[in-house]
């Protein structure tokens, strides 16, 4: 079925926000223009802002766990001073 000759479904393509202008004015003259564009350029973005989110949640992780590290192995605590250096 054709949506844009059918008219209890051209209303819903007007106003469908994940179809692209292309779709909606009918325009099948490029066979690049896609019913699932729009969507796949949100999922896009979507997968950008996870990996990035995922490199920073790692990073502080790894980050906190070697300033532990660090303090625990590198920096010697009080107990492990002799008196007489103190």
């Amino acid at each position: 079925m054709d949506l844009h000759n059918a008219p209890q479904l051209r209303w819903r393509l007007q106003s469908d926000p994940l179809l692209s202008a292309a779709v909606k004015s009918g325009d099948t003259s490029d066979p690049s223009v896609s019913v699932f564009d729009v969507l796949d350029d949100k999922y896009t973005t979507l997968r950008s802002r996870t990996e990035d989110m995922m490199v920073r949640h790692t990073t502080v992780e790894v980050e906190n766990d070697l300033k532990q590290h660090l303090t625990r192995y590198v920096l010697p605590s009080e107990a492990d001073v002799p008196a007489d250096t103190i």
